[in-house]
């Protein structure tokens, strides 16, 4: 189990892979809580769209399908206002406020350590919180994922074992049987993400 936790602080949140869906989701809950230049510019301001394509270097039809679904989920909104050319055209919710900190706090840690492709699927974030919560056969990973279906769960552990952030071996002998854990490369990136995890609950 990691770092002492009981396996119920690394249950994924219904609403972790809501937001892990999209690969730009957390970068961009960073940023939005950075905030942009202009007339809104402190922590937390929010940013206009182009401010956010240039920042993450990243697709514009990507950003605003991550905008989007952040949208659905009530963590970030249109910006009210004037019109002004300088005004930030998205900011973070009461409870989007929360959810970019602990954001911020995973991208901050992942990019850190070279990780920034590894954990950016759907079931990426939410299948090693399950593993770091001492689930390491298939159906036990797969029971604290509701919405998982087996095929995207195979995916997702055979792409974080190629990446080194898990491994897998087998036990028994009659009818051997996979079984799943963390590697030391994927350990320092597992408190932030419980944080990321429990802040979706608190928001």
């Amino acid at each position: 189990m990691a770092m002492g936790a009981d396996a119920s602080e690394f249950t994924p949140d219904p609403a972790l892979p809501l937001l892990t869906q999209h690969r730009w989701a957390l970068p961009v809950l960073a940023q939005l809580l950075e905030g942009s230049m202009g007339l809104d510019a402190r922590r937390g301001g929010g940013a206009r769209l182009i401010v956010l394509r240039n920042r993450l270097e990243a697709p514009l039809p990507s950003v605003k399908r991550a905008l989007e679904g952040l949208a659905e989920q009530g963590w970030v909104e249109a910006n009210p206002g004037d019109g002004h050319p300088l005004r930030p055209e998205y900011r973070l919710t009461r409870e989007g406020i929360l959810v970019a900190e602990a954001a911020e706090q995973v991208v901050a840690r992942v990019r850190g350590l070279g990780l920034a492709e590894a954990l950016t699927r759907k079931w990426s974030i939410p299948t090693t919180l399950a593993i770091a919560g001492d689930r390491h056969r298939f159906n036990d990973i797969k029971s604290a994922l509701p919405g998982v279906t087996p095929r995207a769960l195979v995916i997702a552990l055979d792409d974080l074992e190629s990446r080194a952030l898990i491994e897998r071996s087998t036990e028994g002998t009659r009818t051997p049987r996979p079984r799943y854990a963390l590697t030391e490369r994927v350990l320092p990136v597992i408190e932030p993400l419980a944080g990321l995890n429990a802040s979706l609950s608190a928001a």
